[in-house]
């Protein structure tokens, strides 16, 4: 047990302490040449930004730091706010789940919202292996139906890198479509391409993706998830999670199993214990308090109301906050955003990326694939996300992190922003999830890195929790000797 002294951004300036009590649990000994990692993590408890969380690190396939962290005590009084687009942060519910102590372990399985997409490129990936499969396929070539309506010359690889012109789909989805597979088949089916206005003022004022010059990125939040995974089940036969659990999480079943889900049954949730996800209140918004759910800043915001006046740019716009702690929304299949995970399956994941699809012996995917899908990376402007991203065929983003990505020009704090990684020269792959997850990899480096909380931050991907211990991992390179 930890106690801390705790000044909190909304009090420092009138010097109010506040005692917090939090606890770390490690399961492995953190290695010494990665203690700044661990450091930061309790950092995070310390300057009060943790609700819980989990960090595990690989290095040369073994593992180097495992922790598991949580508070000990009502930690807030939430405020009743709004946000920008008029969706509640903080309803009955979730007021109620913030005035009791959470129980938090190792084991604890949270949503991990778009880290799911490195889940489902994974499979995509392993398709592609198998032969059903070719990145540069047009999507129609094994979906006819997918071409309806102008997408007959999208291809596999514009769905993963978020090219496809299919940021949403033209009407509102729910969960129940998701759960009826003859209804996602025909909402995809029927979507056409989208048409949106770009909020930032150097961009066109409005254009249709793809456009005839060449193809625009709109971040698929959630439409690419359940593109692919229809498309899988098309070549396949299997729906993704018993692809996903036969092809890839059997072959490493004592680290994988029960510690790494796509989607579960109702039966299958009676067996774990879930870490409900908190909501978004200005406690973890430290730099952006006027962030609203689902979108990051200001400027999300904006584009929001300009292109859906409802006020989703996504599939589902119709459910509260607390809908992804139900039952419900743990057994629907979005291969972009339902992953229920803890970081031990995800750093487990990224290990055997990082090893190039082999981890201790056992091969995930073969190098000359993993290769494949790291290849022909486009660096393009993403009108939705409003960030420069470098996005490989596979659906794996390429980033780099610098001192600036803490603090970018809208005060983020993104983990996709970046240049140098402080000087290292190696990149890291992957992606992160709404609120500060990440799930990523560096074969330079050979480490594999995830990250899971249960405190909802406004950060698209990664954001100041994110990224301080990803300070220290660097760092931690760096005195290692690393270039």
């Amino acid at each position: 047990m930890s106690r801390v002294i705790l000044i909190n951004n909304q009090t420092a300036g009138n010097n109010k302490k506040k005692i917090f009590q939090y606890k770390v649990e490690t399961r492995h000994a953190t290695d010494q040449n990665f203690q700044l990692c661990e450091k930061e993590f309790r950092n995070n408890f310390a300057v009060g930004v943790e609700l819980g969380a989990q960090l595990t690190i690989y290095h040369k396939g073994k593992v180097v730091v495992d922790l598991a962290g949580k508070v000990l005590e009502k930690p807030y009084k939430p405020e009743k706010k709004t946000n920008e687009i008029g969706d509640k942060c903080i309803n009955n519910e979730n007021r109620e789940l913030m005035a009791t102590i959470i129980e938090y372990s190792h084991q604890s399985l949270q949503t991990v919202y778009s880290s799911t997409k490195n889940l489902t490129a994974m499979c995509v990936a392993k398709c592609v292996e198998k032969g059903l499969l070719l990145y540069n396929d047009k999507v129609c070539k094994h979906w006819p139906e997918f071409g309806n309506n102008g997408k007959e010359n999208i291809t596999i690889a514009d769905v993963l890198r978020h090219d496809a012109g299919l940021f949403r789909f033209h009407r509102q989805g729910k969960p129940k479509d998701v759960m009826d597979q003859k209804k996602m088949f025909k909402l995809i089916e029927d979507s056409p391409l989208n048409y949106f206005k770009s909020v930032h003022t150097p961009r066109p004022e409005s254009f249709i993706a793809p456009p005839a010059d060449g193809k625009r990125r709109g971040y698929h939040g959630v439409s690419r998830g359940c593109i692919l995974g229809c498309l899988i089940q098309k070549v396949d036969g299997r729906e993704l999670q018993q692809f996903f659990k036969e092809e890839i999480v059997n072959l490493l079943p004592e680290k994988l199993n029960g510690n790494v889900y796509i989607s579960q049954t109702e039966e299958e949730q009676k067996k774990h214990h879930f870490a409900d996800m908190a909501p978004y209140q200005s406690r973890w918004c430290q730099t952006d308090p006027d962030i609203g759910l689902y979108l990051g800043g200001g400027k999300m915001a904006k584009f929001a109301k300009e292109n859906q006046r409802d006020g989703s740019i996504f599939l589902m716009n119709s459910v509260s906050f607390g809908f992804p702690n139900s039952v419900m929304s743990r057994a629907l299949t979005i291969g972009s955003a339902s992953g229920t995970c803890n970081a031990f399956g995800l750093g487990t994941l990224a290990a055997v990326m990082a090893g190039k699809g082999t981890l201790n012996g056992v091969q995930i995917l073969s190098e000359e694939t993993y290769h494949l899908a790291h290849s022909a990376i486009t660096q393009k402007y993403d009108d939705v996300l409003l960030e420069e991203e470098r996005f490989a065929q596979g659906g794996f983003a390429e980033f780099r992190l610098t001192h600036l990505s803490r603090e970018t020009s809208e005060g983020r704090g993104s983990l996709i922003g970046g240049a140098n990684n402080f000087g290292l020269k190696g990149s890291f792959y992957g992606w992160g999830g709404s609120g500060g997850s990440a799930f990523c990899w560096s074969p330079e480096y050979e480490i594999g890195f995830a990250y899971t909380m249960n405190g909802m931050a406004s950060f698209t991907l990664g954001g100041p929790r994110t990224t301080r211990i990803f300070n220290g991992l660097f760092e931690s390179l760096k005195q290692m000797g690393y270039e």
